[in-house]
């Protein structure tokens, strides 16, 4: 029989009353957070098991009386980005199977911001899980060696991490679109300074060249629907026959706004991303793109630091980051068609409409080739706000011409690329 705690004695755990009352940590959890979901039965015999061992639910409390405490902290660099809820999701349901409780802090977008946050959080949570984080290795490292940390989407030396393979998931649809007969692709990327995109690209243009083709990297945008309908204008004018997105609410932005102006997808242009999104429940029906397990992500990384946690409390030895990749799945969609189709559909002269949207006669993507020449040769008059204009321009960057071989897309306009003073660099 487990006594209560008397003067002196170590404070009683969760784990003693899940000991005591039979049943798991995150039901002694939830019987005490949202008794409304357990049965009566399990609620009364925890509390009884509460009452046993003398648990005091009040992590201020605990932390005062024990040195430790029952927070799992978690950095974010948005709020805004559906892509980041299902990680916290999983986050969070790994904080409660373990009885933690889940802080979440948004990470300021300045890099020299990272020390002071992880300064700060370090008294105050028991262990951190960094999605995405920005800022110096060294910085994440150091903290490390201070408490248990595991980064999302980051690799660190010495630190644990979790990393969504969506480099490979690039290749998976850079060979999908390739097979398919598109030999001129587009990127959109984002956002800044991100070491995942740099990556992505990388592997992308890989595969893209392996097949005779050549990836066109197009201005960063924000994780937004705005940013999407902006980038729009740069996509048709490009020249691709098919363009890649890396994130949902940006493709999202961007087929709507393509509809407006009047290219059909997948009629004028293939249209893939490299997220699904259906986690968050936010998507295109039948897009072309990654089914990336984000939740999983948020809950592996979360498990990584309260299983750390929990053997820091049993060993003083050091112990290993672990690193984890997941893998992502392609799942092809109807937002990608054969490029020897989309080509028919130009040359025969027809003006297809695009699927809920733009409907016949609203025009084609040889009307957007045609103003792409003519803006190429300092002609294009400018259009009226009332007509189909993309909403903004291209974000800052220089642009140049240059001719496509004959051999490669005969059908294919001139291609306007982003130059080295624009706002893409490729260099890791």
């Amino acid at each position: 029989m487990v006594k209560t705690a008397g003067p002196g004695a170590s404070p009683a755990t969760i784990n003693d009353v899940a000991r005591v009352a039979g049943v798991s940590i995150a039901t002694v959890s939830r019987a005490i957070r949202q008794p409304e979901i357990v049965s009566e039965g399990t609620r009364r015999r925890v509390l009884a098991a509460v009452s046993e061992v003398g648990y005091t639910h009040n992590p201020a409390a605990r932390a005062l009386a024990t040195g430790t405490n029952e927070l799992l902290g978690l950095t974010v660099p948005s709020l805004t980005n559906p892509f980041l809820t299902p990680i916290v999701s999983g986050a969070q349901q790994a904080a409660e199977e373990h009885g933690y409780d889940l802080v979440i802090t948004v990470d300021a977008a300045e890099r020299d911001h990272q020390a002071t946050l992880m300064a700060r959080l370090r008294g105050r949570v028991a262990g951190l899980v960094a999605v995405s984080p920005r800022g110096a290795s060294r910085v994440f490292a150091d903290q490390a060696r201070a408490q248990p940390l595991a980064t999302v989407n980051r690799r660190i030396s010495g630190v644990s991490s979790v990393v969504l393979d969506t480099s490979e998931g690039l290749r998976a649809l850079g060979r999908h679109l390739t097979a398919l007969g598109h030999r001129r692709i587009a990127y959109v990327g984002g956002p800044r300074g991100s070491r995942t995109d740099r990556e992505r690209l990388r592997a992308l243009e890989g595969v893209v060249h392996d097949a005779a083709g050549e990836v066109e990297a197009l201005p960063i945008a924000d994780p937004s629907f705005a940013a999407g309908t902006v980038i729009a204008k740069d996509v048709a004018r490009s020249g691709c026959s098919a363009v890649i997105v890396y994130n949902s609410v940006v493709t999202v932005g961007l087929v709507h706004q393509l509809r407006l102006i009047g290219v059909g997808v997948p009629e004028d242009l293939s249209v893939a991303c490299a997220d699904d999104l259906t986690d968050a429940g936010l998507s295109i029906p039948h897009l072309t793109a990654l089914h990336v397990p984000a939740h999983e992500a948020g809950y592996r990384a979360a498990a990584m630091v309260l299983g750390r946690l929990g053997r820091r409390r049993d060993s003083t030895a050091p112990q290993r980051a672990e690193h984890l990749l997941l893998p992502v799945q392609l799942v092809p969609g109807t937002t990608a068609r054969r490029v020897d189709d989309a080509t028919a559909g130009r040359t025969n002269g027809t003006a297809e409409a695009s699927p809920g949207g733009g409907g016949a006669g609203t025009g084609s993507r040889r009307d957007a080739a045609a103003e792409t020449r003519r803006a190429d040769d300092g002609a294009m008059p400018p259009r009226r706000s009332g007509d189909g204009a993309s909403p903004g321009g291209p974000p800052d960057g220089g642009e140049a011409a240059r001719s496509t071989p004959a051999a490669a897309q005969p059908a294919a306009p001139r291609i306007r690329t982003t130059s080295s003073s624009g706002v893409w660099s490729k260099t890791s």
